[in-house]
C-alpha cells in the first residue's frame, strides 16, 4: 500500500515525475537484479492464437430508448490469427451494431491496429443537473436522440515481449437530440429542432507492464500515461488537453492469485476557454421556452429548467475541460455510466482476486467454445472523487464495493460478471475485460 500511496503523490505533486517513473521502472526492467523478490518474467506466450469464440442473444430495455434483443458476438483470435472481434448488434427499437476489431497485426509481435465504429437509430443518455459529485441519485434527465455514431482507430507499437508500448489514436462521434425524459421515464420535452452534439479527439500515450503476464496479470507493476487533446470544432467550444496517469500494483497472494491495488489520476488543461455564459448558450432554447411557454407560466420555468441544467454544466466544460469521468464498468462500479464529470478525476481501487483454479480446461458449447486458463473470484472496493479545481479535489468522496466471478480465456479474453453497491443503487457488470482499463 506504501508503494502506491507514494506513487499517488508523484503523480499529483509533479506529473512530469510519472515519466521519469517510467523511465527508472525501465531501467529496473533491463537490470532485473533487484526485482525478485517479484515474478516479472512472463510465465506463458504473450502472442497467443487459440481461437475461442462466444455468441449470446440478451434482451435490452433503456428509459426513454425501448427495448429489442442484442446478439453479443466474440471471436478471440478469429481463424488463428492475432485479431480479436467484438460484435453487438440490436434490433428492436434501437437497431444498429457495434463492431470492434484489436490487434490487426501489420508488423508481427511489433506494430498492430485496434479499431471500432458503432451506429444505432436511437440513444439515451443520463445527463447529471450538474458536474461534480454534489447530485443525487435521480437529479437527471435522460437525453435521447438518433443518428448515433462512433468511430476510433488506434495504432500500437509494442516492444520487450509487450512489456512496453506506445499508442496513438483518433476517435470521433456525432448524435442529435430529440427529446428529454425525466427519471421516472415520462416524456420531458419534445424538440421540434434535433440538437447536434459532436465531439472528435486524439490520444497519445505509453504504458510499461512490469508483470508476469499481459492479459491475466498475478504479479508486478504496471504504468500508464497518456494525453488527449480535444479541439474546439465550432465557436464557443474549448480547446483543451487531459492528462491521465495510472499505476497498478499485483502483489501474489496463496499459491496463484493476487491482491491488487490500482491509482488513476486524470487532470484537464484548458488552452482556449469556450462560452461561459449560460444564458448565452442556452439562448435559442430559452426563446423556444418563451414562445411556446410566455413568462412567467409555470410551464416556462419547466421548459428552461433543462436547458439551463445543460448550459451550466457546458459553461464549466468550456471553463475548466473533462476530464476521465467516474462510474460505469471500469471505474466506480456502482454508479451509471459517466455519473461523476469534471476537471480533475482521482480514483483509488484494491482487488483480492482468488484463482479458484488455474487449471487448463476447454468448454465446447454452442455458445460458447474456448479453453479456460483461470477461474476465478473476487471482491473489490473503489473510492473517487471529481471537482472542478485541484485545491477541492477530494473533499467529496465517493465509494463502491462488491464481488466478481470471472474466467480467463485462452484466447485472451477475460469474461466478467461484476456486482457493486455504494451511496446509490447497485450495478452489475458483464464485460470481456478487467476493471480500471488493465486490458487496454
Amino acid at each position: 500500500m506504501a508503494s502506491i500511496l507514494s506513487l499517488k503523490r508523484i503523480s499529483q505533486n509533479h506529473p512530469k515525475s510519472f515519466f521519469l517513473l517510467l523511465i527508472f521502472s525501465f531501467q529496473l526492467l533491463i537490470s532485473p537484479g533487484p526485482l525478485q523478490s517479484f515474478e516479472f518474467e512472463r510465465r506463458r506466450d504473450q502472442f497467443i492464437d487459440t481461437p475461442g469464440y462466444l455468441i449470446l442473444p440478451v434482451p435490452y430495455n433503456y428509459p426513454g430508448v425501448g427495448g429489442g434483443m442484442m446478439l453479443v458476438g466474440y471471436a478471440g483470435n478469429a481463424f488463428k490469427t492475432k485479431i480479436d472481434a467484438i460484435l453487438l448488434a440490436f434490433n428492436g427499437d434501437a437497431e444498429g451494431y457495434y463492431l470492434m476489431m484489436n490487434e490487426l497485426f501489420l508488423v508481427d509481435e511489433h506494430l498492430y491496429l485496434n479499431t471500432s465504429h458503432m451506429q444505432v437509430s436511437k440513444f439515451g443518455i443520463q445527463m447529471w443537473e450538474t458536474r461534480g459529485m454534489e447530485t443525487g441519485a435521480d437529479d437527471y434527465f435522460t437525453y435521447v436522440g438518433d443518428s448515433y455514431q462512433q468511430s476510433r482507430i488506434q495504432a500500437v507499437f509494442t516492444l520487450l515481449d509487450r512489456r512496453m508500448e506506445f499508442w496513438y489514436s483518433a476517435q470521433n462521434w456525432a448524435a442529435q437530440t430529440t427529446d428529454i425524459y425525466e427519471p421516472d421515464d415520462t416524456l420531458f420535452l419534445h424538440l421540434d429542432e434535433p440538437e447536434e452534439i459532436k465531439s472528435e479527439s486524439t490520444s497519445w500515450g505509453v504504458q510499461l507492464d512490469l508483470t508476469d503476464d499481459r492479459t491475466d496479470p498475478r504479479s508486478g507493476l504496471r504504468l500508464k500515461q497518456s494525453t488527449t487533446k480535444v479541439p474546439a470544432l465550432e465557436n464557443g467550444d474549448p480547446e483543451y488537453t487531459v492528462l491521465s496517469q495510472s499505476a497498478t500494483l499485483y502483489i501474489p497472494i496463496l499459491e496463484d492469485s493476487t491482491w491488487v491495488f490500482h491509482y488513476f489520476r486524470s487532470d484537464a488543461t484548458v488552452k482556449k476557454e469556450g462560452e461561459t455564459d449560460p444564458l448565452v448558450i442556452a439562448a435559442d432554447k430559452i426563446a423556444y421556452c418563451n414562445y411556446f411557454y410566455p413568462p412567467p407560466s409555470q410551464d416556462n420555468d419547466t421548459c428552461k429548467a433543462p436547458h439551463l441544467a445543460d448550459a451550466n454544466n457546458k459553461a464549466n466544460a468550456n471553463k475548466y475541460g473533462t476530464a476521465e469521468t467516474l462510474g460505469g464498468a471500469y471505474r466506480l462500479r456502482s454508479y451509471p455510466e459517466m455519473r461523476y464529470k469534471g476537471a480533475h478525476t482521482e480514483l483509488l481501487g484494491t482487488e483480492f482476486r482468488w484463482n479458484i483454479t488455474t487449471t487448463q480446461s476447454k468448454v465446447n458449447l454452442f455458445i460458447l467454445k474456448d479453453i479456460v486458463h483461470a477461474m476465478q473470484l473476487s471482491l473489490f472496493w473503489e473510492e473517487g472523487a471529481v471537482s472542478e479545481t485541484e485545491e477541492t479535489l477530494g473533499d467529496i468522496k465517493r465509494s463502491t464495493y462488491g464481488a466478481g466471478f470471472r474466467f480467463v480465456a485462452e484466447s485472451g479474453n477475460v469474461y466478467r460478471l461484476d456486482w457493486a453497491t455504494g451511496d446509490e443503487d447497485s450495478q452489475v457488470t458483464v464485460l470481456f475485460q478487467y476493471p480500471w482499463g488493465e486490458s487496454d
